[in-house]
């Protein structure tokens, strides 16, 4: 063999022992290979590595970090009906994720609640009922007179038709009020008023107003001149009924006190209003014009009411009489209502 012979023949050995210790997965490939001299496996850019069904690709627990999902901003994975993941956009503004009882879905609140995309949410006007509440809410936070009537002022006046006369009286809860031109008590006056050089009836008011005024004894009334109409108003200085045990007297040639006592003073109370209705019965129907129905709205007074009657989808009032007593509200028909009619109540009280 010549010396030539001898080199193919070991090129050729070397070649097939190479064949033999590099592993077929080994191979290189353009797409996907295992890396020379070490232990990945690589898909390069524009390869495929296919599992097979039947076949079970394992990752270790950690070895995937979320960098590694290619997954669209303000998107998340969901598993679809086909149990496998899915994105889902959840990056619609103001829609929060809401589970069905089947998967998930990205929605608005809406209705009596909505919620911006700072995550502040606004309840809709009207949508809180009285069953909502777990408690009362504080009178101050109340702005409806429905809510809250306050106390008012007991009052009264006195109508003057003409100038004041010296030594007439007016007197108020007991104290005398003398009317005066020289200074002197003639008549028993606790208080001196001065009208003096007066002419007409408002300068008299005007001498009534600061002579009861600036009598820190009364401590009780206290006055308001209207000199356009030579009226003097008198008010209780607190509020509530107990202004309206206080007495006034006067015995004036050229006037008239409305009352012997102030009037109109109230106390605190929380209004109400309360609706209520009732369907017509056979009986009630068939009762003439005498048939009445009694509503007892639980109210300690009744201060103003509505009333329709639903005949057949029609509303007509139907000239009802309409009788109060306390918080009981009673109609009486006065044109005909049939069995079944619907007869409507709506009434603003004192609780």
């Amino acid at each position: 063999m010549s010396k030539t012979t001898k080199t193919v023949a070991a090129l050729i050995v070397a070649v097939v022992i190479l064949a033999l210790a590099v592993p077929v997965y080994a191979v290189f490939s353009t797409g996907v290979y295992k890396d020379q001299g070490g232990d990945r496996l690589v898909v390069a850019s524009g390869g495929t590595l296919l599992v097979e069904s039947g076949g079970t690709l394992t990752i270790d627990d950690g070895a995937l970090a979320p960098g590694d999902i290619a997954l669209a901003e303000g998107s998340v994975l969901v598993g679809n009906a086909s149990t496998v993941a899915a994105a889902l956009d959840a990056s619609t503004t103001t829609q929060i994720l809401i589970g069905n009882g089947t998967t998930i879905t990205s929605a608005a609140l809406s209705g009596d609640v909505t919620m911006d995309n700072a995550g502040d949410v606004t309840i809709a006007g009207t949508s809180v009922e009285n069953s909502m509440l777990a408690g009362s809410i504080a009178d101050a936070k109340l702005s409806s007179s429905l809510a809250k009537r306050p106390a008012t002022l007991a009052w009264g006046a006195l109508y003057m038709t003409g100038i004041g006369v010296d030594q007439e009286l007016l007197t108020l809860n007991g104290r005398i009020y003398e009317l005066d031109t020289d200074s002197t008590v003639d008549n028993g006056g606790d208080v001196l008023v001065d009208v003096s050089g007066g002419v007409s009836a408002d300068q008299t008011i005007a001498a009534l107003v600061t002579a009861i005024n600036g009598d820190s004894a009364t401590g009780v009334i206290d006055a308001v001149g209207d000199a356009t109409n030579d009226i003097l108003f008198l008010y209780a200085d607190t509020t509530g009924t107990a202004g309206n045990s206080l007495t006034v007297v006067e015995a004036y040639t050229n006037g008239d006190v409305q009352d012997s006592t102030l009037n109109d003073g109230t106390a605190a109370a929380v209004a109400a209003v309360v609706s209520m209705r009732h369907t017509i019965t056979t009986t009630e129907a068939t009762g003439g014009a005498t048939a009445a129905i009694r509503f007892d709205t639980g109210l300690t007074s009744i201060d103003g009411y509505s009333i329709f009657l639903n005949n057949a989808g029609v509303v007509d009032d139907g000239a009802l009489a309409v009788s109060i007593s306390a918080g009981v509200l009673t109609v009486v028909e006065g044109t005909a209502w049939a069995n079944n009619d619907i007869l409507e109540v709506i009434v603003v009280g004192t609780e």
